[in-house]
């Protein structure tokens, strides 16, 4: 199991979601972004799953977007008017990046 495979196992037993979360890595290299976080709806109009999708790149740089990626869809617990970069993201944000540093 490589690195990156366990901090998702890490995220994924101590900051459980709601619903399913995949997660890939991918050269986003044209892209503007390094990172992004996709809520999918089923046909009969709910959500389904979240979709993370990281950018191949230095150890750090996939740590930091997973983390950020994470955090909104653990924020999005509280329920799916949460703003994006609100407060409740920042307080996972926080919890979670304290976590993943600790260990």
């Amino acid at each position: 199991m490589d690195e990156f495979t366990k901090w998702v196992k890490e995220l994924r037993k101590e900051f459980p979601p709601l619903l399913p979360v995949r997660v890939y890595r991918r050269n986003l290299s044209g892209k503007s972004y390094v990172g992004c976080c996709e809520l999918t709806w089923s046909t009969t109009d709910k959500p389904e799953r979240f979709v993370i999708t990281i950018h191949k790149g230095s150890r750090m740089l996939m740590l930091n977007t997973l983390i950020h990626e994470w955090a909104h869809v653990y924020a999005w617990q509280e329920g799916a008017k949460t703003p994006s970069h609100g407060p409740q993201w920042g307080i996972a944000m926080s919890q979670i990046y304290q976590h993943m540093l600790e260990e």
